[in-house]
């Protein structure tokens, strides 16, 4: 007489497979979010750097951040995605005081 189902081997391997797949799928759902959060950044960094040197071709001068939002050339002041704030150092560049959230050279 044969009974039917699935023997404790094949049920084993079953389940290594669903757990390899599950390894890879989290893997890359993790590099997906540091991604997105430095993609994020770098969007919110090249606007802060175009409306700087608007401001600056329009008024003469280099402006803060905050200057910019009391000239109203931003309505608010974005921040990173990690949840740093943006600082001008040289009041020509907003830079992110995260680390590898830089915009690439070049």
């Amino acid at each position: 007489m044969k009974r039917k189902g699935f023997t404790l081997i094949e049920l084993l391997i079953v389940i290594a497979i669903i757990g390899v797949l599950v390894a890879i799928a989290v893997t890359k759902y993790g590099n997906l979010a540091t991604d997105r959060n430095l993609r994020a950044c770098q969007a919110n960094l090249k606007s802060l750097n175009s409306v700087l040197n608007i401001y600056y071709v329009e008024k003469g001068v280099k402006g803060s951040l905050s200057e910019l939002k009391t000239a109203e050339y931003l309505l608010e002041i974005p921040v990173c995605a990690l949840g740093s704030s943006y600082v001008t150092p040289d009041s020509l560049y907003a830079s992110c005081p995260c680390e590898s959230h830089s915009l690439p050279h070049g």
